[in-house]
C-alpha cells in the first residue's frame, strides 16, 4: 500500500492481472468469507442477480458438507440416510412353524395357568369371609353358653348351701375362676353380662 490512498498496490515481484489483488492473495491465501466479492455489495445486491444466486448456492454446499471430519459425539446430529438393499429380507432367518406352534402352545398355557391362579384367590377371599362371619357366630353361642353356665352354677351354689349365698356374688365366682371379664362380656360395676 502506498501513501494513505487505501489502494492496493502492486509489489515488485511483476505485473499483476488484477489491480485488487494484494500481497497475501498472490501467495494463495483466500479471503476469509467467500459469500461476496469486495465489487458487490451482498446487501444492495438484488436477489435475482445472477452472482448473488452462485453466491447462495456456493454458500450452501459449503454448509451442507463439514470441511473437517466431525468429532464422534457430534456425528449423531448429522442427518444420514440409511438404504437397506432390495435383498436384505433374503438373508433373514424365519422360525419354523413347529417353533411358532409350539410358542404359541406354551404362551397360551401360561395363560391359563395364570386365569386358574386368579380364579383361586377369588374362592379364596369368599371363604375367608364366610370362615370370618362363621367364627363371629360361633364366638357369641360360646359366650352365650359361658355365662348361662356360670348362673347356673352360682344359682346350685346358693341351693346347696345357704352360706355361700350370702357371701357368693357373679363377680367372686368369676375371680376364683380366673375367667377374664372381657372374655364372657361381664361388667364387674354392675355385676351383669352385657
Amino acid at each position: 500500500m502506498s501513501g494513505g490512498s487505501g489502494t492496493p498496490t502492486q509489489l515488485g515481484t511483476g505485473p499483476s492481472k488484477s489491480p485488487f489483488l494484494t500481497s497475501c492473495r498472490r501467495m494463495g491465501l483466500k479471503r476469509r468469507s467467500s459469500i461476496g466479492t469486495p465489487l458487490i455489495n451482498k446487501a444492495s445486491s438484488p436477489e435475482g442477480a445472477p452472482c448473488a444466486k452462485k453466491a447462495t448456492e456456493t454458500h450452501a454446499k459449503a454448509n451442507a458438507t463439514p470441511k473437517r471430519p466431525l468429532p464422534r459425539r457430534s456425528r449423531g446430529l448429522c442427518v444420514t440416510r440409511v438404504e437397506k438393499p432390495s435383498d436384505a429380507h433374503k438373508n433373514e432367518v424365519k422360525p419354523s412353524e413347529n417353533e411358532d406352534k409350539r410358542a404359541l402352545d406354551e404362551l397360551e398355557e401360561s395363560v391359563l395357568k395364570k386365569k386358574e391362579f386368579i380364579e383361586l384367590l377369588k374362592k379364596g377371599v369368599h371363604p375367608l369371609q364366610i370362615e370370618k362371619d362363621r367364627l363371629t357366630t360361633l364366638t357369641s353361642l360360646w359366650r352365650n353358653g359361658c355365662q348361662q353356665a356360670l348362673q347356673d352354677l352360682l344359682e346350685t351354689l346358693h341351693k346347696n348351701s345357704e352360706q355361700a349365698s350370702n357371701l357368693l356374688t357373679m363377680k367372686i365366682l368369676i375371680s376364683n375362676l380366673d375367667i377374664p371379664y372381657e372374655l364372657i362380656n361381664f361388667d364387674p360395676d354392675k355385676e351383669e353380662f352385657y
